[in-house]
């Protein structure tokens, strides 16, 4: 375990792709953090890794198109069960929303959808034709995170 010192305008969603470690495991290693009230000289937990347990990003890059197949559940399994995300946007994450009950589908205004953050990035936007909406990953899904 590393510890780390907050600097001006660091998130732990920042600290987790700079040091290249799961937003989750950040999570875990501090679980008195609140990250949306993160203070400069407050001390944090970065995992340490060995060079085999390398986090591999699933980001297409910008403009790409990838296709996979996508299970859906309802909002009880989201972790903890509720409106409430893991990813707001007023914590500092890339994302789009600050509850899970935003979102129209539009490109503009994306449903939000949970996953385990080492299945896709923060903020990565999907587009599911058979409903013809776009939705952004701003979730953790228990099932996910578990399998």
């Amino acid at each position: 375990m590393q510890k780390y010192t907050i600097k001006a305008g660091d998130t732990l969603w920042a600290l987790s792709k700079q040091y290249d470690i799961p937003l989750d495991e950040i999570l875990t290693a501090n679980p008195d953090v609140v990250p949306e009230n993160l203070q400069i000289g407050q001390t944090v937990n970065l995992p340490t890794r060995g060079k085999t347990e390398k986090h591999h990003h699933t980001s297409s890059g910008s403009g790409r198109t990838i296709s996979m197949r996508v299970t859906s559940y309802g909002w009880n399994d989201n972790d903890p069960p509720s409106a409430e995300i893991a990813y707001p946007k007023s914590g500092g994450y890339p994302t789009k929303h600050n509850s899970a009950t935003e979102g129209r589908g539009t490109y503009e205004d994306p449903i939000t959808f949970a996953t385990d953050e080492r299945e896709l990035d923060i903020g990565t936007m999907i587009y599911v034709p058979f409903l013809r909406k776009y939705f952004v990953m701003e979730d953790r899904c228990a099932s996910a995170v578990q399998a």
